[in-house]
């Protein structure tokens, strides 16, 4: 159940969000948007 998703930059020019489960931890899955936005 994901109630919030992090807005973070990464290092590479891509924009990658970190998911952030109920329980507060980040998933080290990212959800990665190709190109930039």
């Amino acid at each position: 159940m994901i109630v919030s998703v992090e807005k973070k930059l990464d290092d590479s020019s891509s924009n990658r969000y970190y998911i952030i489960d109920f329980q507060g931890r980040v998933s080290r899955k990212l959800v990665e948007f190709g190109g930039n936005s």
